[in-house]
């Protein structure tokens, strides 16, 4: 029963590269999807784009926007950004607070460019 799965946060990685992508495809798979029950994290525009990118739509997963990517045109899909690499770890962030109030069990993570998030002045490894 749907009740008894437990809830996984996953994380869409840097929205310019292929974590949204990845995420999008995993959930869409019939033996993952029924594996728990799946809390995405990631902002909204950029599932939207994978989505049409993929052809793929979110489905089997409740999504949480936190919103940390304001201005999401100014930014190209498979390009290093600075905004990206924040907003990759804002989403682990979020999702890591979701486990420690017990609103989720566990996290996963799609990629995370360390590059763009050592642009934005984090020190990552």
């Amino acid at each position: 029963m749907a009740e008894d799965l437990a809830t996984i946060a996953i994380t869409i990685g840097d929205p310019a590269g292929i974590g949204p992508e990845v995420t999008l495809k995993a959930l869409s798979d019939p033996e993952i999807a029924g594996l728990a029950r799946w809390l995405v994290v990631g902002d909204a525009r950029a599932i939207e784009a994978a989505e049409r990118s993929t052809g793929v739509p979110l489905s089997n997963a409740r999504l949480r926007d936190p919103g940390a990517i304001s201005v999401y045109d100014a930014f190209a899909v498979g390009r290093l950004d600075a905004r990206c690499g924040a907003a990759a770890v804002e989403y682990v962030r979020v999702a890591t607070e979701l486990c420690l109030r017990g609103e989720a069990e566990a996290m996963v993570t799609a990629p995370l460019n360390k590059e763009a998030v050592t642009l934005n002045g984090m020190a990552f490894s």
